[in-house]
């Protein structure tokens, strides 16, 4: 029998249990409803903004700047209100709830990544506006660019903070909706910005170069890929520009031909990048550019043109011939001085291929001097304005086609980390596992026009601690034909004193690693090779010289092992080249 007292006990106790579960449920209920609400009205926003961002590309595409600002704009705001729906106190706490909070959590860190890369965005639209609508010189471009710095670096941060945000969430634990708007939003990060990450740098460096109040001498070269070097191609043609108030005008040409062998470097160099390339780096103007540090090129460059003229310059800024092709396509085709048209498509043809077969030596020179002369006065003119420029030479940024160099120290410091400090500055940014791949023409010839590569890189378990090593696969294609090479002179298929077969492309192939990481050997089909090895900007690099007879292929294998265990996605960085390099069908096995 069940006591009196024992029932009231039960009474008393469960009334107030029954109370809080009834609580419990009203507030898990109402708490659901809240964020079903709430995650509802986000979503509807959101796919607002996924609709509008299709309707901004298309707009901006067509040139219609003010419509895809307008658009940007509404964009923005609804992005806001995304973030503002999925980032009050209640959503937040359901981040800890289990089955739901990482969606929730992705669902808040996308609405307010969507923020706050379109808040600082849309002043990018309206002054690209302005760079359209208004009238067009100089110092106005250089306003802009200087506005441009700003916003631009603001977007970059955000989508960098977004980026790391967005790789918490592993796909695996997302409902399929949520991962695949998580896997957007990263992939068109990915896509833009390494692009507003080179405009940003190319907003800071244009008025640092071109807008100063004094008079600023800038040397312009413009490399030759057609005889490779690790920055591109041999320094072949010079204009001295004179810079001041935003005004541009041409003071002198030069060409290669006009500076004198030395018979030590010209300046003091570093051991291993005066050994890089036989010890002839300092000796020949043409060899500037096999630093892979576009600082130690600009030494040599101003250098170079101090011996000539008496006067070192300011700024060195150089481009190559496929950045001149670039610039040409979105600006329009060149007018030659026999009243001819060169179009971007055809220019690195006619200039590096069809001018060796058809003109003789003092008329190549001519010819190349007046393309660099007539991409100065295209660059000159303005009546392309900031877009076109930016349009043209945004690809051959990022390439590595375009670099800079200047004597002020505060001004090479900020130059030193961008896109514009050359191949050293471009591996830094590339991250941990970013390896150099650096290409020397070793026959003094213009065979390099006829190169084709391709690349291939493996991370590989060989060994039980853990330890990765990793496989760089460089495969090399001569593509001219045997019966081709007695067509052209010996100053394109090479110098014969030099013990090379005419027609054959011989490249010095070298591979720089991770700081602290240690060379595995060097192998072409399974046959170790003999490298030279040297610390490259404290880089272990190794050498191999590899002849190509017309018509051959060979794939170089250069092995590195990590200094102790870790993950790596090795990325590849490479001397610009005349065609763009492919991915090789390389497969890497332990050896």
């Amino acid at each position: 029998m069940t006591s009196v007292s024992a029932r009231s006990r039960r009474s008393r106790w469960g009334r107030p249990v029954l109370i809080v579960a009834l609580c419990v449920v009203v507030v898990v209920t109402a708490m659901a409803s809240w964020l079903l609400v709430r995650g509802s009205l986000a979503r509807a926003e959101l796919e607002e903004v996924l609709a509008l961002a299709g309707s901004v590309r298309s707009d901006a595409a067509q040139h219609d700047v003010a419509a895809a600002e307008d658009l940007l704009r509404d964009a923005h705001q609804h992005a806001e209100s995304a973030a503002g729906l999925t980032s009050d106190p209640i959503w937040r706490l359901a981040h800890s709830l289990p089955f739901v909070g990482d969606d929730l959590a992705a669902v808040g860190v996308v609405s307010r990544s969507l923020a706050d890369i379109t808040g600082p965005a849309v002043p990018l639209l309206n002054l690209a506006g302005e760079a359209v609508d208004g009238g067009v010189s100089t110092e106005r471009i250089l306003g802009i660019f200087t506005a441009a710095s700003e916003p631009l670096h603001e977007t970059t941060a955000a989508m960098q903070s977004a980026s790391d945000e967005l790789a918490r969430f592993d796909d695996a634990d997302l409902i399929p909706q949520v991962a695949d708007g998580v896997s957007m939003l990263s992939a068109m990060i990915s896509e833009i910005m390494p692009l507003l990450s080179d405009a940003s740098d190319a907003a800071d460096a244009i008025p640092l170069v071109f807008g100063s109040d004094e008079p600023t001498s800038i040397l312009l070269m413009v490399q030759n890929g057609a005889e490779v070097r690790t920055g591109g191609g041999i320094a072949g043609t010079f204009v001295l520009l004179e810079a001041h108030a935003g005004d541009v005008r041409v003071v002198r040409h030069a060409d290669s031909s006009l500076f004198s062998r030395q018979d030590s470097s010209i300046i003091p160099l570093d051991d291993a990048v005066e050994g890089f390339f036989g010890g002839n780096t300092g000796r020949y103007v043409q060899n500037s550019t096999v630093p892979p540090d576009f600082a130690v090129t600009g030494e040599l460059v101003s250098a170079w043109w101090a011996d000539l003229t008496g006067d070192a310059p300011d700024v060195v800024l150089s481009l190559d011939v496929p950045a001149i092709a670039s610039l040409v396509d979105a600006t329009g085709p060149l007018v030659l001085p026999d009243g001819s048209e060169l179009a971007g498509e055809d220019l690195v043809d006619t200039v590096l291929v069809e001018a060796y077969r058809t003109l003789d030596r003092d008329e190549q020179t001519e010819f190349q001097k007046a393309i660099a002369g007539l991409t100065v006065a295209r660059l000159l003119e303005g009546e392309a304005g900031p877009l076109a420029w930016l349009g043209g030479l945004a690809q051959p940024i990022s390439e590595g086609r375009v670099s800079i160099w200047s004597s002020d120290p505060t001004t090479a410091e900020a130059l030193s980390g961008t896109v514009f400090g050359g191949t050293t500055a471009r591996l830094a940014r590339s991250g941990p596992d970013a390896f150099g791949v650096y290409f020397n023409d070793a026959t003094a010839g213009k065979m390099d026009a006829f190169l084709d590569v391709s690349f291939g890189a493996a991370e590989l378990a060989c060994a039980s601690d853990d330890v990765p090593n990793v496989s760089i696969a460089v495969t090399m294609t001569n593509k001219l034909s045997a019966d081709a090479v007695g067509s052209l002179p010996w100053w394109v298929t090479g110098d014969p004193s030099l013990g090379h077969t005419p027609g054959d492309i011989v490249t010095l192939v070298s591979v720089s690693a991770p700081e602290g990481w240690f060379i595995g050997g060097v192998f072409d089909e399974g046959t170790p090779l003999l490298p030279g090895e040297v610390r490259l900007d404290e880089r272990p690099t190794t050498s191999v010289e590899i002849a190509l007879a017309p018509g051959e292929t060979r794939t170089i294998d250069f092995r590195f092992s990590a200094p102790g265990p870790a993950e790596v996605e090795p990325v590849i960085v490479h001397t610009p080249l005349l065609t763009d390099p492919g991915e090789g069908e390389f497969v890497a096995t332990c050896r």
